[in-house]
């Protein structure tokens, strides 16, 4: 029969002592400080629910109440909002406030942006934590700044895809930006059909699907009343993915 647990005075774990959540598991030991929870671990909160094959809460005679914890084996965050992070493992260390994703293949990142499938894929994915209103209140909303490293690829509905080094998914106040960054001396790749762009850098807007590329040049083809061109500029902005876009500063087009 599956083990129910509801924790709703303990002060030491990670969630605010003034709310109420749940966490289940079919095996759950008690052993020097530390908390495992075995064979499907899941935790329900306000921010979102999480699922594992095992957990474990270290360190839990901490004074603060934020600890350490290491989830095992098919790791999925799906927040109130419904992003989804999937990985084989996840680990929160409270000194450096990060929570750790990472798998042996990749790391995947499901969201769903004005009707638009996005999809972040990376080999390691690192969250830091606002730690001073987590320990009042912890909402999803305290995970401010998310890192993709080593070989990521950002898609939109399978269609637009850049192909990069690391990424940096970050909020501050109203405004959500990915900073998308290529491996020193080389550029990141962008492509939509049979277009193919290289730029130095590039900011996706997440609230409006706005992309700006920096150092860009590139080719385009059948998207401007099926013709087909390159180009060389040193900013390129593209409003919502429509059929058209905006080359700035010493641009160079070539039909």
């Amino acid at each position: 029969m599956r083990k129910i647990i509801f924790l709703l005075i303990i002060p030491f774990i990670l969630f605010a002592q003034d709310e109420s959540y749940k966490i289940s598991a079919d095996i759950l030991n008690f052993e020097k400080n530390n908390l495992h929870f075995d064979n499907g671990f899941y935790l329900e909160h306000s921010f979102g629910k999480i699922f594992a094959n095992s957990a474990r809460f270290s360190n839990l005679k901490k004074a603060n109440r934020l600890v350490d914890f290491s989830l095992k084996n098919g790791v999925k965050l799906i927040t109130n909002a419904n992003g989804t992070l999937i990985s084989e493992n996840a680990d929160f260390d409270s000194f450096s406030s990060q929570i750790r994703f990472y798998s042996k293949d990749f790391v995947a990142y499901l969201d769903k942006i004005k009707s638009r499938d996005l999809k972040i894929i990376s080999n390691e994915v690192k969250c830091l934590l606002d730690t001073k209103n987590a320990m009042k209140k912890l909402n999803i909303e305290d995970i401010y700044s998310i890192s993709f490293l080593d070989k990521v690829t950002l898609s939109l509905d399978n269609q637009i895809n850049i192909y990069c080094q690391e990424a940096l998914f970050e909020k501050k106040g109203n405004e959500s930006k990915v900073f998308l960054y290529p491996k020193d001396n080389d550029f990141c790749r962008f492509t939509y059909g049979n277009s193919e762009i290289f730029a130095k850098k590039a900011t996706l807007d997440v609230d409006n699907l706005d992309l700006e590329l920096e150092n860009t040049r590139g080719q385009i083809n059948n998207l401007l009343k099926n013709k087909s061109i390159s180009f060389v500029a040193n900013k390129l902005n593209w409003h919502n993915f429509e059929n058209s876009f905006s080359l700035n500063d010493n641009v160079k087009v070539i039909d």
